[in-house]
């Protein structure tokens, strides 16, 4: 919630000006944190539940699903 916040303040800040930078660079740092916790902790401990094979599994279908969302796009 809290990047979807951010980004709607951005709306309404004009492009260029230190105040869009300073909401942007919040937002990636904020989204940095959140992917490094995913994939240090997170992720790990869900291979771990599942096993090797199924997280495996489980990612092919996953990227085959992005893959199909991102084509569709175009």
């Amino acid at each position: 919630q809290y990047v979807k916040d951010q980004l709607k303040a951005i709306e309404g800040v004009k492009v260029g000006t230190s105040e869009h930078s300073n909401i942007l660079k919040d937002v990636m740092d904020h989204l940095r944190t959140h992917i490094r916790e995913e994939e240090e902790v997170d992720f790990p401990q869900l291979e771990s539940a599942l096993g090797y094979e199924k997280s495996m599994k489980v990612a092919k279908s996953f990227a085959r699903t992005k893959n199909f969302f991102l084509l569709g796009e175009l």
